[in-house]
This record gives structure tokens, sequence and C-alpha cells, in this order.
């Protein structure tokens, strides 16, 4: 992962924090993998749908996830 942040970096600039050390020096990995363990990830996605959508069982996942 951290060779193909590097390489995005270098198209879409100062994107990812990463070190060229952390993609060829698997100890430099495994010490950033470490202190960043205890994250906690949120990860929020937006999707619209056409107003024709007939999948209701999919446009009702929040109501579906409150009732479980």
């Amino acid at each position: 992962m951290a060779a193909a942040f590097l390489a995005m970096n270098e198209i879409y600039g100062n994107v990812f924090q990463v070190t060229a050390a952390e993609a060829r020096e698997p100890e430099m990995m495994l010490a950033r993998t470490k202190s960043l363990a205890g994250q906690f990830v949120f990860d929020v996605q937006t999707h619209f749908v056409r107003d024709e959508f007939k999948h209701q069982e999919l446009l009702d996942l929040a109501g579906f996830a409150g009732e479980h």
C-alpha cells in the first residue's frame, strides 16, 4: 500500500502521509502500522439513484439497520 500511496502522491500531490522508507523497509512499515493500530475509521459514502430505481430493499438499509 505504501508504494501505491507514493505513486498516487506523485500524480495528485501530497495526499497520503507516507514515506519512501515505508515502501522499501518492512521494519518502517510495521512500526507505522503499529502506531496507527488504535485508530477508529468511519467510512461514509453517499450514493445517488434515479427516481425510477426499483430496488426498495437497497434504499432502506438504514431502516433495516435500525430494526436489527
